[in-house]
């Protein structure tokens, strides 16, 4: 059957804002971005080894952002025995309803995805299931797939998921009642992006079940209709797991402070302060009180990022916008979640996430994709770029769902709270986190981390 008359806007990538121009006259910003990287990896090497990790004596950390990274860190830091304060620039979002003043974790949709790729190197050479990547993305040194100071996320992946499963065997209440289900299935529209996942997959060791079309359609005949329009090559099972992620930080906050930790709301950190050889004498908060630490991991996210200024990382953490979308998850139910790559589209890559409203208690898709790249600042609700995602997620559930998403329409329960949510996430051209550390003057570490996309959960371990 001919392919219905969808008619996407094609294009290489969404820009909402235009890539900083500082310092860009006389060098292009992917030679910035590399110089940058260079000096941090050098630095890093000098100061602390390829990998280090926090002194062996326990002391006061300062953590800046709860954002899911830092609060896992404070997690282990805590349980470490180690006096943690946590300051955040927004409120305590278990109990404020304006999620425009929240960060990427709190104030985005209720659901996170967890896989092994989920910190991919969107620079790799020979891609092939993101041929029409922007170059910027792309270009580095001849034979350098990744800048030096990035390599360890790759190198430290299977550590890292092993480290996480260590995590939820630990502490399994965390993950109680928070919407946890296991295992991703990743579907995709062109029948090349699905061979060409299915050996990364394969390769990685994260692949669980894979079958042909119309095995896979007994199991979900609800992508039938998608298939029999050509909208679906086919998909298979690989390792990981989703969540409902404001419930989940919920009890994780709960469990941290129960553990002797102070969390610091409202309270933004405005200052870096130094001596003359540039070591660290603490931090300074808005109202210009000097916070003094043995260590510090800071991780302000995009719209924190004033703060970093003067470091190496400051230059390279840009935002990446995501926005959000649900309707009821109708018989027959998923089960699983959804990661669904459609090439040449707005929105290439859709999460579709099993959970649970939070306010009716019903069970629902959460959609979640976008990418349109906004620099520092949040785009106007009103930005035809931004009200394009929007409509692109809904065409996808219209495709995939339509049953569900005619009952979204039907009761005007598109958008969580009536509201289009949006989230900025932290991005590096790469797609890979920094990891810079500057020496204290108590002998301590001062560590920057982020950009991981929503990776952070994925790579926390990496600061500890």
């Amino acid at each position: 059957m001919a392919r219905p008359q969808r008619s996407p806007v094609k294009v290489d990538a969404i820009h909402i804002a235009e890539w900083p121009e500082q310092g860009l006259k006389e060098i292009s910003f992917c030679e910035q971005v590399l110089r940058c990287a260079g000096a941090q990896h050098a630095q890093t090497r000098r100061l602390t080894g390829i990998r280090r990790t926090l002194v062996n004596r326990r002391g006061v950390v300062i953590l800046v952002g709860a954002g899911i990274m830092n609060l896992i860190n404070a997690h282990y830091l805590a349980a470490g025995g180690y006096s943690v304060q946590v300051h955040d620039a927004g409120p305590d979002p278990r109990s404020t309803q304006d999620w425009t003043k929240l960060g990427t974790t709190h104030g985005g949709g209720d659901a996170r995805m967890f896989t092994r790729t989920e910190a991919d190197n969107y620079n790799e050479q020979g891609n092939q299931i993101y041929p029409s990547m922007d170059t910027i993305f792309r270009r580095t040194p001849s034979g350098m797939v990744v800048p030096g100071f990035q390599r360890g996320y790759i190198r430290n992946q299977p550590a890292s998921w092993a480290a996480l499963g260590n995590f939820m065997q630990v502490s399994p209440h965390l993950f109680q009642q928070v919407g946890l289900h296991q295992g991703i299935t990743r579907m995709y529209v062109e029948r090349d992006d699905l061979e060409a996942s299915i050996k990364l997959n394969t390769g990685l060791g994260t692949m669980l079940e894979t079958c042909e079309l119309q095995e896979f359609l007994k199991v979900h005949p609800t992508f039938g209709s998608a298939a029999a329009t050509d909208q679906l090559a086919g998909g298979f099972t690989i390792a990981g797991f989703t969540l409902n992620v404001h419930k989940f930080v919920a009890k994780l906050i709960d469990d941290i402070r129960a553990k002797g930790a102070e969390f610091h709301w409202n309270h933004p950190i405005s200052n870096i302060r130094r001596d003359t050889l540039g070591r660290v004498l603490g931090l300074e908060s808005r109202e210009g009180k000097l916070l003094e630490a043995d260590h510090y991991v800071v991780s302000p996210g995009v719209l924190g990022n004033k703060l970093l200024e003067g470091t190496v990382s400051g230059s390279v953490i840009q935002g990446v916008l995501s926005v959000w979308l649900q309707i009821p998850n109708l018989e027959p139910k998923l089960s699983s979640s959804i990661k669904l790559h459609q090439r040449g589209h707005v929105v290439e890559d859709i999460n579709i996430t099993v959970a649970t409203d939070p306010h009716t208690g019903e069970d629902i898709l959460v959609f979640g994709g976008g990418y349109g790249f906004v620099g520092l600042d949040r785009p106007a609700a009103d930005k035809p770029e931004l009200q394009l995602l929007f409509s692109e997620l809904e065409t996808v559930a219209r495709t995939y769902f339509p049953q569900g998403y005619d009952l979204a329409k039907q009761n005007d329960s598109l958008w969580t709270g009536g509201k289009q949510k949006f989230c900025i996430r932290p991005f590096t051209p790469t797609g890979l986190g920094v990891f810079e550390t500057v020496p204290t003057i108590s002998g301590g570490r001062f560590i920057i981390t982020g950009g991981n996309n929503t990776g952070g959960f994925f790579h926390h371990d990496v600061t500890l």
